[in-house]
């Protein structure tokens, strides 16, 4: 198959990072009623969107700031409790003082108020949203309680209903994991495998009023099997140019990934390495016979195919793919041994259509490690969108050199029909994790890619040093 190479290179391992940005009053409102929640859409009087909700009984209201064009940054949710005799400062304080994440006060009528102030820039929005619900419905029960309104919900408080744990890794605290990488495709009774091994480094920095998460990897080896004896010093001195280089990710408050701050820096340096890798593909696939012949009607597009995939939107998925992972479980807030399934929209790293997901986290305790948690998080996205978004990336690619010969693109179409018929894309990532600091002990990334009889598995561990 002329284009299977291509359409390799061009297969995301998975669609990790969810459509981030802004969120709008509209998706608010559908992810409470995917919840089994009723959600009336209205407008505050700053003509921003506001929610109109209720949850454990009571009527409450969430309201939306850094607006723009109805699209915001941060979420509040807001309730308050009509008491004949009011509420005591004492209570209050005693409130405030037992519980994180929320404030309460009371009003001129002594009448108590919950506020609970949430940002959803978080890459993936559902994901997010569950978690803060959840924290919002455990703190209306204990408020409730706590104000001595309708005998609350039990009593039961928020920390002995969820697990949380600190957001790591802090400012000045550095971490060294051993890290590994496998990469096996087969096809038939083809096999290649790529592994590599490095040790990572991960610390926290402030720069500039932004918290940056920094990346680096040294002392990498790499062997690989199954591929052309000429090609394998390329594929090796492509992953070894990355040595040293520091990736700078950017946080926000709650841990959570929000983009690449160096990507600029770090664009010319994946574009010299790569292009050295395909040079010397190239030259090995024309030595390769008939399908080494194939792919060379494909060549004089391969400086196009690169481009590409160190444009900012693609290489940034690629770069961000264990950064996203890594943070992804930053603070906890899930209940133990209940298994969250939920639907999102994953963005396409070529840009277009969104890509919808099937995900479910699963937090349990450590069966390896006494004390420490297991949080199991995989992520399906659709087949066919999926295999859509990279097909129309390959026609864009190549459309240059098959300008004007019908009958190539005739048949570029046939192959990638045939190839996408049994697509499937997915990606489970297993933690450990240590609950008194908030570190990732242990990450497994496993991400799986199949089309066209071509099976892919991408195998990423990180394992932290003992100090």
């Amino acid at each position: 198959m002329k284009y299977a190479v291509l359409l390799a290179l061009l297969a995301p391992a998975s669609v990790v990072c969810a459509a981030d940005g802004l969120v709008t009053g509209p998706a608010v409102v559908s992810l409470l009623e995917q919840a089994g929640y009723s959600a009336e859409l209205d407008e505050d009087g700053m003509g921003d969107p506001l929610i109109l909700t209720a949850a454990a009984g009571l009527d409450y209201r969430i309201y939306f700031y850094d607006c723009t064009d109805d699209a915001c940054e941060a979420l509040q949710f807001r309730v308050g409790l009509d008491l004949v005799d009011g509420a005591t400062a004492e209570m209050v304080n005693g409130f405030n003082r037992d519980y994180r994440y929320a404030r309460s006060f009371l009003d001129e009528e002594s009448d108590p108020f919950l506020l609970m102030d949430v940002e959803m820039t978080h890459a993936d929005h559902a994901a997010q949203f569950a978690t803060h619900l959840g924290v919002w419905e455990e703190l209306l029960g204990a408020f409730t309680t706590a104000m001595g309104f309708g005998g609350g919900s039990g009593g039961e408080s928020w920390e002995e209903e969820r697990i949380a744990w600190p957001v790591a890794p802090q400012a000045g605290v550095q971490l060294t994991y051993d890290s590994s990488h496998a990469s096996v495709s087969s096809t038939g009774d083809e096999r290649m495998e790529i592994r590599s091994s490095s040790v990572t480094r991960v610390w926290v920095e402030e720069d500039g009023g932004e918290v940056l998460q920094r990346w680096t990897s040294s002392d990498t080896g790499v062997e690989v099997q199954g591929a052309p004896p000429e090609l394998e010093p390329a594929i090796a001195s492509a992953i070894q140019a990355f040595d040293g280089i520091v990736l700078d990710v950017r946080l926000g408050a709650e841990g959570n990934y929000l983009g690449i701050a160096n990507l600029d820096r770090i664009q010319p340096l994946y574009l010299d390495a790569m292009r050295g890798m395909f040079q010397h593909m190239g030259s090995a696939l024309g030595d390769l016979g008939e399908e080494g012949e194939a792919l060379a009607e494909v060549e004089a597009g391969m400086e196009s195919m690169l481009q590409a995939l160190a444009s900012p939107q693609v290489l940034e998925n690629q770069l961000a793919e264990l950064p996203v992972a890594y943070n992804f479980p930053a603070g906890g807030g899930l209940q133990l041994d209940r298994e969250y399934a939920y639907q999102d929209e994953g963005a396409s790293p070529f840009g277009g259509e969104t890509i919808p997901m099937n995900n479910t986290m699963l937090l349990s305790t450590s069966q390896q490690v006494p004390g420490h948690y297991e949080l199991v998080w995989t992520i399906v996205p659709e087949p066919e969108a999926t295999w859509a978004a990279i097909a129309g990336a390959a026609r864009q690619l190549v459309g240059d050199v098959l300008a004007g010969e019908e009958e190539a693109g005739a048949l570029l179409e046939q192959e990638m029909e045939a190839l996408g018929r049994d697509a499937h894309f997915s990606t489970t990532v297993t933690y450990r994790i240590d609950p008194y600091t908030g570190v990732v002990q242990h990450m497994e990334h496993v991400a799986t890619k199949r089309f066209g009889g071509k099976e892919e598995i991408e195998t990423s561990v990180l394992s932290l040093r003992e100090p």
